[in-house]
């Protein structure tokens, strides 16, 4: 016959003397001395032990109960008594007698866990939860805008969004566009040699349209930053001296053609052909083309349809955040300014982007016979306009200083962002990134080729011509 487990019961004969580390609580204290948490922790014990297990444990008999536990709820009398509390207590759904013959030591490991946060056995602390967060936290954060980066107010991405627009030629594309499909269709159908025909027109087509180099837009929006920026300051300090109000016309009065940067922006018709008897009709009329806007806005049909105002490609919050900046700056954030001010200087931004835009473009296309925009091709533009403003060199290379600074800026911050992207690689990884740049190098190196040989064939023949009529010249 099975003996049957002692049970901690007043009308039992004493039990034998058994380990410290199994003593049961003493009675009317339940888990005396622990948190709530800790209590809860170890009442969850396993119900899911197995059917068989429920059927052979004999029940538990409760233990006896005081005062201080006379509000407790009784013990449910079809929990099974669970042989060994502390795996019981790490497991859900045990019930309280759990934590009737949970030995102390068990009940001061559950005291330490609840202290330290946790709420059962092997949960997460929500120390550690937090510092896994901060951390995951920081591998988002590690990517920044570049503006941020370059310490500037005005978007270099915005720059080049407004740059391609004033370069695109719309006749170029749609030819472009054309012949892709062309040549898509001629692919489906097996064509190869069409295809090929066709690939080395896209090429040729191609090679007409200017591009710009990574570095064109961050020096154009240097430049603009800087001229934003050097105007507000003008504009707070006229704006001090009267109402504490800086409105347009305050932008315009006299000192203002002495401005480091006046050139880039001072001969567009909107701020040369700029008169304050006129602002209020300019007003009313910028008033309802707004409303007329925003009325387009409301139509779900034209929602696509935004306009200039439009902060997708307007400069109007990179021109309020200098503003900000520059108030920051002077200790001048009393000063108001009018609402029309940020969207008029906004289109000044993007009137002088066309301007660059259209005498760079000169530059690179009929004078250097290239077709990449650079830094360098802008700052040689900037140079001139300054110079035919009768600027001294020493202011002019002051600007275009400022310009090489954030260039050297971001170029320190693509090799950084170059070096960490490569140590978060695996082996696999970098393998595979090695061979790719590989294959783009060899692509670009043929691209090249064919560009020389195809140069080289036009000089032999210019050569061969010069050679025939220098004879027929000396017959």
């Amino acid at each position: 016959m099975t003996a049957r487990p002692q049970r901690a019961s007043p009308a039992s004969s004493p039990a034998p003397r058994q380990p410290a580390a199994q003593a049961t609580p003493p009675a009317g204290r339940g888990a005396a001395g622990i948190s709530p948490a800790a209590s809860a922790a170890i009442a969850r014990a396993q119900q899911t032990k197995g059917a068989e297990a429920k059927q052979k444990a004999p029940p538990a008999t409760p233990p006896k109960t005081g005062p201080a536990d006379a509000k407790k709820p009784a013990a449910k009398a079809s929990s099974p008594a669970v042989a060994d509390p502390v795996e019981a207590a790490k497991q859900p759904g045990a019930g309280p007698e759990a934590s009737a013959v949970a030995p102390v030591s068990a009940v001061a490991a559950g005291a330490a866990d609840a202290a330290g946060g946790t709420g059962a056995a092997g949960a997460e602390k929500p120390g550690e939860a937090k510092a896994k967060g901060e951390a995951k936290g920081e591998a988002k954060k590690t990517r920044q805008q570049l503006a941020t980066v370059l310490q500037i107010s005005i978007s270099q991405a915005r720059c080049a969004a407004h740059l391609k627009k004033a370069l695109v030629d719309e006749a170029t594309t749609a030819r472009l566009h054309e012949l892709r499909e062309a040549r898509k269709k001629a692919l489906d159908e097996k064509n190869t040699e069409q295809g090929a025909s066709l690939k080395n027109q896209i090429d040729d087509l191609s090679n007409t349209m200017v591009r710009l180099s990574s570095d064109t837009s961050i020096a154009i929006a240097v430049l603009l930053d800087t001229a934003v920026k050097e105007l507000f300051r003008f504009g707070l300090e006229k704006a001090s001296a009267g109402k504490h109000l800086m409105d347009i016309p305050n932008l315009h009065e006299k000192g203002v053609e002495d401005l480091p940067c006046f050139p880039l922006y001072g001969p567009l018709p909107a701020f040369r052909d700029f008169k304050p008897e006129t602002e209020d009709a300019r007003r009313k009329a910028r008033a309802a083309a707004k409303a007329a806007r925003e009325a387009k806005r409301a139509a779900p049909a034209a929602a696509a349809e935004e306009g200039e105002e439009s902060t997708k490609t307007s400069f109007n919050t990179y021109v309020e955040a200098a503003l900000r900046e520059v108030k920051r700056a002077t200790g001048k954030t009393s000063t108001r300014s009018a609402a029309e001010l940020r969207s008029y200087v906004a289109q000044l931004v993007a009137d002088v982007i066309r301007r660059l835009a259209d005498l760079t473009k000169i530059l690179v296309v009929h004078v250097a016979g290239a077709r990449t925009m650079t830094a360098d091709n802008v700052k040689a533009v900037v140079r001139i306009l300054f110079v035919d403003a009768g600027r001294a060199p020493a202011e002019i290379d002051r600007v275009l200083a400022a310009v090489d600074e954030k260039l050297q800026v971001h170029h320190r911050h693509q090799t950084d962002e170059k070096a960490k992207k490569a140590d978060n690689l695996s082996a696999e990884a970098r393998e595979a990134a090695a061979l790719k740049a590989a294959a783009a190098a060899r692509e670009r190196k043929a691209r090249q080729l064919a560009s020389a040989q195809r140069r080289a064939q036009e000089a032999s023949e210019k050569a061969a011509k010069l050679s025939n009529e220098l004879g027929e010249a000396a017959a």
